[in-house]
């Protein structure tokens, strides 16, 4: 498990753009996918995501 932790820390993604639609089932965006892409992400769409909750940063 320790070992998947600091895969984890590690990952780095060049996400530009992420748009996630009609998924209701969704409470929260996928952490890693978007702390991976910190630096290069510009802009997220979300359309018909009623389920999703704010949540504190």
């Amino acid at each position: 498990m320790e070992q998947e932790e600091d895969e984890d820390q590690q990952l780095q993604l060049s996400l530009k753009s992420f748009i996630l639609r009609s998924l209701d089932a969704l409470k929260d965006l996928p952490r890693l996918l978007l702390e991976g892409s910190s630096s290069t992400l510009e802009w997220i769409t979300l359309f018909r995501c009623y389920n999703l909750e704010m949540q504190q940063i």
